[in-house]
């Protein structure tokens, strides 16, 4: 377990409405190893709690009503929680040991969720969720910077899985729809986005895959996991940012997940391994296996401070006295692959549809 010596994390909750502005202040104590946010999907229950490396609970902290907090982004800065149904936001800022605000994009609580985010220098760049039109589905692009000023929105023809983008540019995967002749056909799509003029550079279509799940960008190739028609997301592809042509492609039988970029290597993490591929061959290196006999799968994975953390979530959650289990929480060196695990576990009469876990160490922590 880490130590902290007599540390003490604040975690301020600031609640801003148009009238006043109201803060409460919760600690962590030195034994605290994460932090665990969790919610319902479809319904407006949530919470943070804190838990050391071997699961256990060290405080139970804010209880909110925010509802499917399964989407985030964060920089050495700040760290985004997004809602997927709702349109509620955590926003921490990281050196201001972990003070959030509540925010909604467009600064209306009643529009709907996102379906990706991505923080920016000084901005936020969510993609929120739209809805269908005679011809195609529609989302809606919104960058608002941290004081809840809307920057821009534009429409796109993207239902969006991921971006990637800073200040001037991004690039957004996902899929698009074509409404014709009372048939809908999706197909992945790639939108290259103008950030500071915003507006849509051009849109690239793969008809052979139903969606691209996941982007890493270089400066010259662009790396995507691939759904095929079959649903499966088991496919990394290498496109080129001249042409938008996929150069190379490699199929990987396990359902693929997260992906994280290291000079020329390529970290893929799937239900069943994490994957070390040499990046300019897409060819694979070493495999390193779970090794769960719970049957389960991986929710979300990221990289920080040099180690792959990976939400292994089982299919059905696990009593155990007083407590369900839901998954282990994995902590993979990347240079060596060893690996820790913590299960995470909650008071059974807490129901937990999504669940985020970040380290301590993410957060600053004044002596």
């Amino acid at each position: 377990m880490r130590k902290i010596c007599s540390l003490l994390l604040a975690i301020i909750v600031l609640s801003v409405t148009l009238t006043s502005c109201s803060k409460t202040a919760e600690h962590i104590g030195a034994e605290a190893d994460y932090i665990v946010i969790h919610s319902r999907s479809r319904e407006e229950s949530s919470g943070i709690f804190c838990i050391d490396s071997d699961g256990a609970v060290t405080e139970k902290l804010k209880n909110s009503k925010m509802q499917d907090l399964s989407f985030f982004s964060f920089n050495a800065e700040k760290l985004i929680v997004s809602g997927g149904r709702k349109n509620n936001n955590m926003l921490f800022d990281l050196k201001e040991s972990g003070v959030y605000s509540e925010v909604h994009w467009l600064n209306n609580p009643q529009y709907s969720g996102v379906t990706a985010v991505e923080l920016l220098n000084d901005s936020v760049l969510a993609i929120m969720n739209g809805n269908y039109t005679d011809t195609t589905y529609l989302n809606l692009l919104v960058e608002q910077d941290y004081d809840g000023d809307v920057i821009q929105q534009t429409e796109i023809e993207l239902y969006t899985r991921d971006v990637a983008a800073d200040s001037s540019t991004a690039k957004l995967v996902g899929k698009h729809l074509s409404k014709t002749g009372g048939t809908n056909e999706w197909k992945a799509s790639i939108i290259d986005y103008n950030v500071a003029e915003q507006e849509i550079k051009e849109q690239y279509y793969y008809a052979e895959y139903n969606c691209f799940w996941e982007i890493i960008e270089t400066a010259s190739v662009i790396y995507c996991l691939a759904e095929d028609k079959n649903e499966r997301i088991n496919t990394i592809c290498a496109i080129s940012k001249t042409d938008f042509e996929i150069e190379s492609r490699l199929l990987i039988e396990d359902q693929l997940c997260g992906m994280y970029l290291d000079g020329n290597t390529l970290y893929v993490v799937g239900n069943q391994s994490i994957y070390k591929l040499q990046a300019d061959t897409l060819s694979e290196e070493q495999n390193y296996s779970h090794d769960k006999t719970v049957s389960g799968y991986v929710d979300w994975a990221y990289e920080y401070g040099g180690y792959y953390y990976v939400m292994f979530r089982y299919d059905q959650r696990v009593k155990d006295g007083s407590v369900y289990e839901y998954g282990i929480f994995l902590k993979v060196d990347l240079e060596t692959f060893d690996k820790s695990e913590t299960p995470i576990r909650y008071d059974k009469r807490t129901t937990m549809d999504d669940i985020l876990v970040f380290p301590t160490q993410m957060f600053d922590i004044e002596e």
